[in-house]
């Protein structure tokens, strides 16, 4: 296990067992020291640790309130099995599925994976939902686009004789208006028979 990690699990440990003992059991600090395994300049020393203090007052205000419950025994276990799943997963006689599903999960609990962002729906589609304080659920108006129908008709292919240029229909310009606007127009101004 990385150094850094393991130091840092150290220092959990130690900080959530003077917490214990400062709420619970209030041993002398010569006998916490000796069920720790540590000499009082050691403690001193990581007890000046700006890290320890603040895991020593988190735990010391959860354990307050509370108290030493399933979720904080299920978060030490969880975090000392982390050395253990660490090193199943560099094992190679661990199988391969095992291996990928330990990266996945440490991945997921370091909230590594990249960000979701929310997917714009395709389309010229919109919503626009007006809520007023004090207005009633069903009293609220949403409006939402309607999706023009598809053309759903057959075109046939059309066999156009060659055109002399006054047969040509004369087409109206609309240069401020955008192509399919001006096409609209265009169609328009031709009575039935009209095009070539």
């Amino acid at each position: 296990m990385h150094p850094s990690i393991l130091a840092d699990q150290n220092l959990r440990e130690l900080a959530l067992a003077e917490a214990r003992n400062a709420l619970g059991p209030n041993e002398p600090l010569s006998t916490f020291l000796t069920h720790e395994c540590l000499t009082l300049q050691e403690f001193e020393a990581i007890s000046r640790n700006p890290q320890y203090q603040r895991y020593l007052k988190d735990y010391k205000a959860d354990l307050t309130e509370n108290g030493f419950s399933f979720a904080a025994k299920a978060r030490v276990l969880a975090e000392d099995l982390l050395a253990d799943v660490y090193r199943m997963a560099k094992d190679v006689d661990t199988p391969a599925a095992m291996r990928v599903k330990t990266l996945e999960n440490l991945v997921d609990w370091g909230r590594l994976a990249p960000k979701q962002t929310a997917e714009v729906a395709a389309g010229p589609g919109y919503s626009i939902t007006i809520n007023l304080q004090n207005t009633p659920k069903n009293e609220q108006i949403t409006l939402e686009n309607e999706e023009k129908p598809k053309f759903q008709g057959v075109i046939l292919p059309h066999k156009a004789p060659a055109a002399r240029p006054e047969t040509l229909p004369r087409f109206t310009l609309f240069p401020d208006l955008p192509i399919e606007e001006a096409m609209y127009h265009n169609a328009e101004s031709f009575e039935v028979g009209d095009a070539p």
